[in-house]
């Protein structure tokens, strides 16, 4: 574990603040993150949905970061070797960790149960509808679209920006407050459709700094109340909450097939259509279909299994002398889950989106928050993701039943 200060701020408004975090707002206080778990989210979330034909090592995120934390602090920090590294890196390490702690932040203080990011979601609307969707850009370039959409176990919806920085709080600020434009913050007074407004909690954009190993300042998750009116049009045009709510649940679900390496089944399920060779690849060949089978997986009771495994180098520190850590993370899926999207899948490798349909249907339909709700309830279930630790192995579960175990140990 490592400690964050957490700060909620009221400072560009509150309306957008749900009562979690409202309740939060004041002086920062320390927060106790497990920093492998933020790796497993950071994996999960940003694995495509779609097979491109190339990936990233699925255990990326944790065989790349794993050795730039600083094991001399208490609180999160980079070792100081980091510091000479390329800064293309160490720019592409704070977008990563500007994901994976804010949203398992949130994730725990706001009971998620979905989130996927935007661009994905809007994909998996243009599918389904068969449609382009047309994106309005802002008076500054980009729409103001949110990095990510999530509902939680009450059916209410949050729409979350995300931001990273290692050069101090100041620039966090900076780049927090170029993640929204607060101008007579759209939410008031009608200014966005009733009729998608209603169902959002919050609207966040949320913030990390990491400071080196020799650094005063501590580390800082700062969440903020922006404005995203491009996001209500978007879902008010093209099928409105239902079709929004199916999107993000189809989109997680491939990602996390993706992120453990399913990959084709993946693709099949987020597109409805198949490349020339899914027909071998997606056939369930015994326990397993022959993709999971080339990918290394083995059953174990009800799920498909794989692990994978590395080193890394802790360079000697202050009096200690250099150790080499062994870096394992292994990756589950539900066999039951995986055999019922396969079914989908005929003999011929054509998707039979009526089955998929009515597949996909029966796991919406059966998870907390599934029924879109206009109204904030008093109480609600604890968010259905699980992180747990076991020896020296942190394990994070989707809702799916998807998993990610990750950890070090000395060689």
């Amino acid at each position: 574990m490592k400690t964050i200060q957490v700060e909620i701020s009221a400072a560009c408004g509150t309306n957008g603040l749900p009562p979690q975090l409202l309740a939060q707002v004041g002086p920062a206080f320390d927060w106790h993150a497990d920093e492998h778990n933020a790796f497993n989210l950071v994996a999960m979330t940003t694995a495509p949905p779609t097979y491109v034909g190339f990936s990233l090592a699925d255990t990326w995120a944790h065989m790349r970061y794993f050795a730039a934390i600083d094991p001399g602090n208490n609180h999160l920090s980079l070792r100081r070797e980091w510091n000479e590294l390329d800064p293309h890196q160490k720019t592409i390490l704070a977008d990563d960790w500007g994901v994976g702690f804010p949203l398992l932040y949130l994730m725990e203080q706001l009971d998620l149960v979905h989130l996927a990011p935007t661009g994905y979601w809007i994909k998996s609307i243009e599918e389904a509808l068969g449609v382009k969707i047309p994106l309005k850009k802002s008076k500054h370039g980009p729409p103001k679209l949110p990095d990510f959409v999530a509902f939680d176990t009450s059916g209410r919806y949050h729409a979350i920006e995300c931001k990273g920085t290692q050069t101090s709080r100041r620039s966090l600020m900076s780049a927090i407050t170029r993640g929204f434009a607060q101008v007579d913050n759209l939410r008031q007074g009608g200014a966005l459709p009733g009729n998608v407004h209603a169902y959002f909690d919050s609207w966040l954009v949320a913030g990390l700094f990491v400071p080196s190993a020799r650094s005063s300042t501590r580390p800082l998750l700062h969440i903020a109340d922006p404005d995203f009116s491009e996001l209500s049009r978007v879902i008010d045009e093209f099928g409105g909450i239902n079709v929004l709510r199916r999107a993000i649940f189809v989109t997680s679900l491939c990602q996390q097939l993706s992120c453990v390496g399913l990959r084709r089944l993946a693709s099949a399920v987020f597109t409805g259509r198949t490349l020339p060779g899914d027909d071998e690849l997606l056939r369930i060949e015994g326990e397993m279909t022959r993709e999971a089978r080339i990918g290394g997986f083995f059953r174990e009771g009800e799920k498909l299994v794989t692990t994978r495994e590395t080193q890394v180098f802790d360079p000697p520190r202050r009096g200690a002398k250099g150790q080499m850590h062994d870096v394992k993370a292994s990756f589950s899926a539900p066999a039951p889950l995986v055999e019922s999207l396969t079914d989908a899948i005929g003999l011929n490798g054509q998707v039979n989106r009526q089955v998929l349909d009515a597949r996909l249907d029966e796991l919406l339909n059966s998870i907390p928050g599934a029924e879109p709700s206009l109204q904030r309830r008093q109480t609600r279930l604890r968010t259905p993701w699980a992180a747990t630790q076991q020896d020296d192995l942190h394990q994070l579960t989707s809702p799916f039943g998807i998993e990610i175990s990750s950890g070090t140990s000395m060689v």
